[in-house]
């Protein structure tokens, strides 16, 4: 009895650990889901392999006027049809995180979007004010500045 509860504690731990940082798409409000939806279809436009939804960035929700920022990180799936995010494809590794701001300017044509790797960020910056110009990307959180893992030789650039 004592080795099998003492299995599944390291199953339920493993579980936790490879869960880490990933916040759960599910409990998400009905904007956020289409803010997330919208960067995950943006960005599999781009990419060779499925994208999916990491956690949003602490501190970076301003409602007035809309504005999140958040991460993507490309998955081992093959893209399909679905561009929403998907439950059953783990992350792949050795690849960047890719951050996302979703804003609405309040001129009513939706949400707007600017994606970029976490690597390109800071470079990228101007092409961001001019999609998303609010004041909250005047100041760069501690998460963008953030050293990201450099990705293999093969994919820079890419998603």
């Amino acid at each position: 009895m004592c080795r099998s509860l003492l299995f599944l504690l390291l199953i339920a731990g493993a579980l936790l650990i490879s869960t880490e940082g990933q916040q759960d798409y599910h409990t998400l409000t009905g904007i956020h889901k289409d803010a997330v939806n919208k960067a995950i279809q943006h960005c599999n436009e781009k990419s060779s392999k499925h994208v999916n939804f990491l956690g949003f960035l602490p501190d970076s929700e301003k409602s007035d006027p809309f504005y999140i920022e958040l991460h993507l990180k490309v998955t081992t799936c093959t893209k399909t049809e679905k561009t929403t995010h998907r439950d059953d494809c783990p992350f792949m590794n050795r690849r960047p995180i890719i951050n996302c701001a979703i804003c609405n300017k309040g001129t009513g044509s939706g949400l707007d979007i600017h994606c970029a790797t976490q690597l390109q960020l800071n470079q990228s910056m101007e092409e961001r004010k001019k999609v998303c110009p609010i004041d909250v990307l005047d100041v760069i959180s501690v998460n963008t500045l953030k050293k990201q893992e450099k990705p293999p030789a093969e994919c820079l650039g890419c998603f």
